[in-house]
C-alpha cells in the first residue's frame, strides 16, 4: 500500500507536469488556456489549438493555481 510518507510526498508537493512547457498543440483551433510558469512562478496564458499537448494545460487560472500553485496566497508556499 502506497501513502504519502511512504511516497516521500507532501501536501505541497508539485505534480510533475507543472513543471512541463506549455504546448499548443497539433491542431489550429485558438482556445485560450493557462498553464504554471515554473521559471516566473505565476500561472500565464497560452493559445492552445485544441489536440495534443501536455497536462500542463487548464481552462482556467484559477485551476492552474490550485494544481500547481497549492494556494500560495494563503500558504506562501508553491512549486518553484
Amino acid at each position: 500500500e502506497l501513502s504519502l510518507s511512504s511516497a516521500h510526498l507532501s501536501p505541497w508537493d508539485c505534480p510533475d507536469f507543472c513543471y512541463l512547457p506549455s504546448v499548443c498543440g497539433n491542431c489550429k483551433a485558438l482556445f485560450i488556456r493557462f498553464f504554471y510558469n515554473a521559471s516566473s512562478q505565476q500561472c500565464e496564458e497560452f493559445i492552445y489549438g485544441g489536440c495534443g499537448g501536455n497536462r500542463n494545460n487548464f481552462e482556467t487560472e484559477r485551476e492552474c493555481s490550485q494544481v500547481c500553485q497549492h494556494g500560495d496566497a494563503l500558504s506562501n508556499n508553491n512549486c518553484a
